[in-house]
């Protein structure tokens, strides 16, 4: 498999859905989990792919490559931002955030 060949397949929504289900099924994630799928989308929007593909040779070792480095990002509490899971944590983690200062933070109360 040529490298443009790999990269094609690295970004085919077919492996998309499987780099998914691997690393739910590793993590013991809910792949129907609103959450869980946000999280790992926005992990593998930025990836590089033809770094990636330039390491490996074959579609299986590159997901393999893949997984291993949402596993550092999941080790690394620098880089484990999450969405909430409810209105409540979401609006404890917006106010965490900005650091609104005095009444002013009431105005977020839905």
């Amino acid at each position: 498999m040529t490298q443009a060949e790999l990269v094609r397949e690295l970004e085919s929504p077919a492996n998309l859905i499987k780099l998914i289900n691997l690393i739910c099924a590793k993590y013991g994630l809910d792949s129907k989990k609103h959450t869980n799928l946000t999280n790992i989308k926005a992990f593998l929007g930025p990836l590089q792919v033809d770094s990636i593909a330039n390491q490996v040779s074959s579609i299986d070792a590159a997901n393999a490559l893949i997984v291993d480095l949402y596993d550092k990002k999941r080790s690394d509490p620098r880089l484990r931002a999450s969405l909430p899971e409810d209105l409540d944590r979401t609006k404890q983690y917006l106010l965490k955030l900005i650091k609104t200062p005095g009444e002013d933070k009431e105005a977020l109360t839905p």
